[in-house]
């Protein structure tokens, strides 16, 4: 019997595999000690910890700061080009036989899990949420000066849930446009409020079948497919009126001059919207800048300076508008129109005197 004690490891094996650990590299140590019973627990032990950390005061700043970080570096120029690589790798992937064996198990999956007790509660919750909150389901497949606007607002502000497919969102950081939008859906759905961002969200497979009709892209990839919709020219005043209330400003420059200025991700959808302000209002072609240096990662600027055409292309966006527009952003323009007829009517008395 050999009654020799084992030989330790030795200092260097062992700092080269913690190294290796902090980099995210698992040995076969790591692998084999979490599979085994002892792992098992240890992995438990520290998610019971972790539970009841993020229950107290610190764990909730903890998670705080770890989801504000987590989506500082999604919507950073590196993040999207992350995400894309993962979603054409995605696609690739899907298009091969080992690819389409796992889109397989993973629908098996999602099957076996909705016939799960957690899974119906799931379905249910949903349902109900569809019968308890109701609007106009047709609100799309009949194109109106209303639903041209918010189209616009969607494109500009708003999104196609990955997880539940059937859900249209629209966020903006006030609720007033918000608010607008849900009556003139006929919508009984909340608004809600999470980190000074308010949120209001329909669920209709319906609505859904209707956008993918008008929208010329893929809807989930709406951050770099995005494209003018197919729509009569009579909406288009309306439809960029929605963009321009939820991606675009207007401002009085120092030089007293006015600006407008709409902007949009890395997408086709600037250009096509400034060959309608050329067709309808007859304004000169600028250039469509690339700003990489915004906290939600690379995004397209198109502006236009001046007196004479930025009031025409405000009074033709403004022009039967009813009351459907963001109120902060016409305030602007209407406080500047009065101080300019304020300005010509000062002149006109002055030269009336002399």
């Amino acid at each position: 019997m050999n009654t020799q004690p084992k030989k330790k490891r030795g200092w260097k094996q062992e700092s080269a595999r913690h190294s290796l650990a902090r980099k995210g590299v698992k040995t076969n140590y790591q692998s084999k000690r979490w599979q085994g019973a002892k792992g098992l627990l240890e992995r438990k032990k520290a998610s019971d910890y972790k539970k009841k950390l993020f229950k107290t005061k610190r764990g909730r700043l903890i998670k705080k700061k770890m989801k504000a970080s987590a989506l500082k570096h999604w919507h950073g120029a590196k993040g999207m080009i992350e995400k894309k690589k993962a979603s054409d790798y995605k696609k690739k992937l899907f298009k091969t036989k080992r690819g389409r064996l796992i889109k397989k198990k993973i629908s098996e999956g999602r099957k076996k899990f909705y016939q799960t007790s957690k899974g119906v509660e799931e379905r249910k919750k949903l349902g109900e949420r569809d019968r308890i909150y109701r609007f106009n389901k047709n609100f799309f497949s009949k194109l109106t000066p209303q639903s041209a606007y918010v189209l616009g607002f969607w494109m500009a502000d708003g999104y196609v849930s990955g997880k539940h497919k059937n859900l249209i969102a629209f966020t903006q950081t006030g609720s007033e446009i918000l608010k607008k939008i849900k009556k003139t859906m006929k919508a009984t759905h909340p608004i809600t409020e999470h980190n000074r961002a308010h949120k209001f969200a329909v669920f209709s497979a319906k609505a859904r079948k209707d956008l993918e009709k008008i929208m010329p892209f893929t809807l989930e990839r709406k951050s770099y497919e995005a494209s003018y919709p197919n729509i009569p020219p009579h909406l288009d005043s309306h439809f960029i009126r929605g963009f321009f209330d939820g991606d675009g400003g207007v401002n009085v420059c120092p030089s007293g001059q006015l600006r407008i200025r709409f902007f949009s991700g890395i997408n086709p959808s600037l250009p096509q919207i400034q060959q309608k302000l050329i067709d309808a209002v007859g304004v000169g072609k600028t250039k469509i800048r690339t700003r990489l240096d915004t906290g939600f990662g690379s995004a397209r600027c198109m502006g236009y300076t001046g007196n004479k055409q930025v009031p025409q292309i405000l009074d033709w966006l403004y022009k039967d508008a009813g009351n459907l527009y963001l109120k902060r952003k016409k305030a602007k323009y209407d406080g500047w129109k009065k101080s300019r007829l304020g300005k010509k009517r000062l002149k006109q008395q002055t030269q009336t005197i002399i």
